[in-house]
């Protein structure tokens, strides 16, 4: 009888030995399943973002070439109702971003509410690793120094003092609290 009972112990404790293992396999394919979900929706976004700065950098070398004032007029306004994004697409890749950084850009527009939306769209381009030069394309922004004033706004919206590397600080805020 003894036997017996040392013998389902040992059966059981090898189950669930068993059930253990299978649960950290399942576990970790979860995981992956949901990281290569994160990469191919961040890759879809860069993509899209990256055929507007395109097709930004397009229009404005065909913004030169034209000569005619009137023209020239017409053609910026119509160039700019195609380059420039709209509040529904700003809306759409903030909340994509959003999501791919398991919702910390929502805590940190929570946690700040000074936070305006075009420091959030800068915020979102930061995080998502999208160079000065692009962003500035993106936000129709002529000069490094326009993007320089966002920046500093955006510090002093979170409270940050001058010297504080934005990125690192939102690096360490939004990217690593996943």
């Amino acid at each position: 009888m003894k036997d017996e009972m040392e013998t389902k112990q040992f059966e059981l404790e090898r189950s669930n030995k068993k059930m253990i293992t299978n649960e950290s396999i399942l576990i970790k394919a979860l995981e992956k399943s949901k990281q290569a979900e994160n990469d191919k929706k961040l890759r879809i976004l860069l993509a899209n973002l990256q055929n507007k700065i395109d097709n930004t950098l397009r229009f404005k070398t065909l913004q030169s070439d034209i000569s005619k004032v009137e023209k020239k007029e017409q053609f910026m306004s119509e160039i700019s109702k195609q380059a420039m994004l709209t509040d529904k697409e700003w809306k759409y890749y903030i909340e994509e971003a959003n999501e791919l950084f398991h919702c910390n850009l929502q805590k940190l527009i929570t946690n700040y509410p000074k936070l305006t939306n075009a420091d959030i769209i800068v915020i979102a381009f930061i995080c998502l690793k999208i160079d000065m030069r692009s962003s500035m394309l993106l936000l129709d922004y002529s000069s490094f120094s326009t993007m320089y004033m966002r920046r500093n706004r955006i510090k002093k919206h979170l409270g940050l003092d001058n010297s504080v590397d934005l990125e690192k600080w939102l690096h360490n805020k939004i990217i690593e609290q996943e």
